[in-house]
């Protein structure tokens, strides 16, 4: 408790200090001459590990929606944390380039896309960390590794550079950035000591070793929260998609729309049966094909039947009418039936509340 106690009296007062910083004449970053708030390592580092942990991201939740938009001000458009010219301090004098200048920063870049990523706000992670990601990869240096000139001689190998930048990319969940994350991992191997340790003067050789060990043993999960997002997104696309094609008009444009609904309703399910807190196997047992929508429904509501939400007799919310759906899905594909555009308009309808309301409690 002293430690939580601890920390919101920190967060609280970071939070003060950053309002106050914006309510300055200095509000217009690109013309400050010191930066004269906490600095944005230093909070990106305390957010970073602060969301590390679930019983701390529960308990400070409050704390951090107010401290990560401050934070966000200093986001240029590529997704990169602006890092104005630093005021030198007793404790980081020496360790800041001479020849710095207001620009963006590596390290503290990875330290808030990792921790966007461990908050897990989709609204964020596609504002904020998916466009870092695509700068932090940009930035890996031909032999695999990342460098932060700004403190290299607090991180002079780049241990905690690549770490941090290979990590970012890991959690992202894209597949387009494999190869850098392959590269990012064998640079690392190469950096490891003849004691098996990795060191860096930013933290402890014991912290850094077990977090790089982590970044090996977790990577590639078969759904991770990348692969949801993209399952999610997916599904989201194919509900416009049916949308734009119904204001086209036709009887053809119709039918089409009420099939790329349906594609748009099986993502959406799958993303929420890969969800860690389900974990449902949503391919068949030849491991190649996935299961139609019915029966992701069904796995669904037997999820929430065995946590209690749904009661054993109770069908899900909008089940009926979307079952009729996928009937007239199928009758449009295998007999062409004809299907009106009120109906598929409301089926449009029904399918967003279906999947915001059920996004809520699985």
């Amino acid at each position: 408790m002293e430690m939580e106690r601890w920390l919101q009296d920190k967060l609280v007062s970071i939070i003060s200090d950053w309002d106050s910083y914006h309510a300055s004449e200095y509000a217009n970053f690109s013309s400050m001459p010191e930066f004269v708030s906490p600095q944005p390592f230093e909070v990106c580092f305390s957010l970073c590990l602060l969301c590390e942990i679930p019983r701390f991201r529960t308990r400070f939740r409050a704390e951090l929606d107010k401290l990560f938009p401050l934070v966000f001000r200093f986001m240029l458009p590529n997704g990169t944390l602006w890092f104005p010219e630093p005021r030198p301090t007793t404790a980081n004098k020496e360790n800041i380039r001479k020849d710095h200048a207001p620009g963006p920063s590596l390290l503290t870049t990875c330290l808030l896309t990792n921790a966007l990523f461990a908050l897990e706000r989709e609204d964020w992670i596609e504002q904020y960390a998916l466009p870092a990601c695509e700068w932090i990869a940009g930035r890996q240096t031909k032999d695999g590794g990342w460098q932060d000139e700004m403190f290299i001689s607090m991180d002079e190998e780049g241990v905690l550079a690549t770490y941090l930048s290979s990590e970012a990319l890991q959690r992202s969940g894209e597949d387009r950035f494999s190869h850098n994350i392959s590269k990012g991992k064998q640079k690392l191997l190469e950096l490891q000591t003849d004691s098996g340790a990795w060191e860096s003067k930013f933290v402890d050789a014991s912290l850094i070793t077990r977090k790089i060990i982590d970044h090996f043993v977790d990577s590639a999960p078969k759904w991770g929260t990348g692969t949801i997002r993209k399952l999610d997104r997916s599904g989201r696309e194919f509900v416009q998609i049916a949308q734009q094609i119904l204001a086209q008009g036709g009887e053809s444009n119709t039918k089409m729309a009420v099939v790329a609904l349906c594609h748009g309703l099986e993502f959406q399910l799958y993303a929420l049966l890969s969800d860690p807190s389900i974990e449902t196997n949503i391919f068949r047992k030849d491991g190649q094909q996935t299961i139609g929508a019915r029966e992701a429904m069904s796995k669904l509501r037997e999820h929430l039947v065995a946590k209690g939400e749904v009661s054993d007799v109770s069908t899900l919310r909008f089940q009926s009418q979307i079952s009729l759906m996928i009937s007239t899905r199928d009758a449009v594909v295998h007999k062409n039936a004809s299907v009106s555009k009120s109906d598929v308009l409301q089926w449009i309808s029904e399918v967003e509340a279906f999947t915001r309301h059920y996004s809520r409690r699985s």
